[in-house]
Parts: C-alpha cells; sequence; structure tokens
C-alpha cells in the first residue's frame, strides 16, 4: 500500500514564506479555458517504469544522459509514438520492487492497429531504458515478452519539476485512487501536457486525456472505461485525433449522453471533411458510431479564449480553442 508523499517533495524552499509562493505560479485554478481539444496527441504511447530523476524533460539528458535521450527521441518520433515516465503512487514508487528490480514497460497502441475502435495495451519487463530501441512497434504482439493487459490504465501526471502544479494537486489524487484501486490500475506519470488542467490524467489505451478530476470522478474514468463506457466529465479529448476532432467527438458524446445512450469507449470515429478552402479557422468533422452506424457532422471554429500559461510560472498568452458551431445527424434515407 503507498503512503502519502508531500507533494511540495523536491521543491526547493529557501525561506518561511516561500511555501506560499508556490501559489503564484501555480496557473491551474486560474483559467476557465475550455478542456476539450487540448489532449496530448500520440497514437503508440511507451510508459516507461522510472521512479527517480525525471528531471524537467524527461529526455533532456539529465535522466538517461544525452546520448541515450537522443537516440530515444529519435526513435521515438520515428514511430509517432510518446514517452511517459512513470512510477506507483506515494513513497513506495521511489523505488522498484523488491522482487523484480527490471522496470515495467506498458506499450499502448492507442489507435489501434487498423481500427482505432480496438486499442491495444502490452506490458512487459524490461532490462532498462536502452531496452526501448530495441522494440517492435510494427504490431501488437510482435516484441517478444510483451502480454495484453485487459483492463484500463489510469495515469496521473505528477510531475513537479517540470509543472509545481502537478504535484500539488497530482500527488494527492494519485495517492488516493491508489487505495481504491489495484496497484497495476493506477501510476504517477511524467508531463503529459495540460498542467494548467491539474490535476491532469490520461486513459489507456485509449489515450484519452482529462482535467480537473477529484478522485471520485477520476474513479468514473476506470469504472466506465472497464465496461467499454466513455466517461464524459473533464474529458480533454483522444489524442489519436487532432484538436478540431477531440472536440467534434465530445460533441457527440455528449449528444448520445443527453438522449440516455451508452457512449462508446474508442467507438466513435472521426474523419475530416473539407471546410471552406484556405480558411483555418474553420473545420468540419464527421463522427460515426462503429456500432451502430449512426453518424454526425460537427463545424467548429477556432476562437481566441483566455489568458494560459505555457507552464508554471511563465507569462500568461492568449490561447485559442475550437468552438462547436453546428451538430446534425446524417440521417440515412428511409429513417
Amino acid at each position: 500500500m503507498s503512503t502519502r508523499r508531500n507533494p511540495l517533495a523536491g521543491i526547493a524552499m529557501s525561506g518561511p514564506d516561500d511555501e506560499e509562493k508556490w501559489k503564484e505560479s501555480v496557473c491551474s485554478t486560474l483559467t476557465g479555458e475550455q478542456l476539450a481539444g487540448t489532449a496530448r496527441g500520440g497514437n503508440v504511447i511507451l510508459a516507461l517504469e522510472h521512479p527517480r530523476g525525471w528531471g524537467r524533460d524527461i529526455l533532456d539528458g539529465e535522466a538517461l544522459g544525452a546520448e541515450l535521450s537522443q537516440q530515444i527521441k529519435k526513435f521515438i518520433k520515428s514511430h509517432r509514438a510518446q514517452l511517459q515516465f512513470i512510477r506507483q503512487p506515494g513513497r513506495a514508487g521511489q523505488h522498484h520492487e523488491a522482487d523484480d528490480l527490471r522496470p515495467l514497460l506498458y506499450i499502448s497502441w492507442s489507435a489501434g492497429v487498423g481500427d482505432p475502435a480496438q486499442p491495444v495495451l502490452e506490458r512487459m519487463r524490461v532490462d532498462g531504458p536502452e531496452s526501448l530501441l530495441e522494440l517492435d512497434l510494427s504490431q501488437p504482439g510482435n516484441t517478444p515478452g510483451a502480454e495484453r493487459v485487459e483492463h484500463p490504465v489510469l495515469l496521473v501526471c505528477t510531475h513537479g519539476r517540470r509543472d509545481l502544479c502537478c504535484a500539488v494537486w497530482g500527488r494527492p489524487l494519485a495517492s488516493d485512487l491508489s487505495e481504491k484501486w489495484p496497484r497495476d490500475y493506477v501510476w504517477e506519470t511524467s508531463h503529459t501536457k495540460g498542467h494548467r488542467f491539474a490535476p491532469a490524467t490520461m486513459l489507456l489505451p485509449g489515450n484519452y486525456s482529462y482535467g480537473r478530476n477529484a478522485v471520485n470522478s477520476a474513479s468514473e474514468i476506470l469504472e466506465y472505461a472497464q465496461r467499454g463506457e466513455l466517461w464524459l466529465q473533464g474529458n480533454r479529448g483522444r489524442g489519436v485525433w487532432d484538436g478540431p476532432g477531440q472536440v467534434a467527438e465530445l460533441a457527440a458524446g455528449r449528444m448520445l449522453h443527453d438522449a440516455g445512450k451508452t457512449v462508446p469507449l474508442a467507438g466513435l470515429q472521426i474523419s475530416a471533411l473539407e471546410s471552406q478552402p484556405g480558411d483555418k479557422r474553420r473545420a468540419t468533422r464527421e463522427v460515426q458510431d462503429g456500432a451502430t452506424g449512426r453518424r454526425w457532422l460537427v463545424e467548429l471554429e477556432s476562437r481566441p479564449s483566455v489568458m494560459a500559461k505555457g507552464s508554471c510560472g511563465d507569462k500568461p498568452k492568449r490561447v485559442s480553442s475550437w468552438v462547436v458551431l453546428d451538430v446534425q445527424e446524417v440521417l440515412e434515407s428511409g429513417r
């Protein structure tokens, strides 16, 4: 069982008032920015157990050394992959398990293989970070030792060296969730993008990002996923789609929810349609329910939104959000 860790652990405090000063730079409670459309993109996610020493950015050379970091950067870029460091919540997560010192690796095929409705999650032990370079990421099952994981995994960003608010809000959430779920369901993770929505979480294997979730709603994410359903509250979108696609999927999902229908997990597929040529502020996405064949056309527009900080302590800048203008269900003739 994990034990709670000080959310400010590892943050330099030089005076008696410093613990209060973090509030001046923490930005997760200072924005009214729209959540939908802000998920970090990625078709394949590698989540490697690395308990300590994440640095500010996990591939900046501090954690793995400059040479290996550069090799891994090239490898994951060539496979359109994304790397996360993970560890167990609380102080227990600062050390590997005594029975096997080899780190765990999750391979999340979030876009599926030929079918985005069928994401796949695999898990294996590796000798170390250098083992990432030996992975066969052409399709699931190609890497010896990788076995299927049949339950969802929730990653909670706690990367305080990157953004302070992730430690302040993420560590308590991860600790509380670890008391309610088996140890391999919930992990602390490195930067997932979206610190300003802390606590920020990522659901595997579908690659859905969430923000501003309390422990009860974060548990609902896992409970719904266990049943093959999508939890909408705090949902920022599915990272296999672009920004307009993420917003369009959630808009169609809310229509299903409001009609009393089940919103399928990874079951709504997105196609980009040509909008007004040359107008990058407008977009049209078709959303299709793979199980029922129902389709919706979603018209969107990119609009200036609130002032937000790119990182804790940065000066705020104006951000843009994709806003739904119209959603129309496409009815087949005779229906």
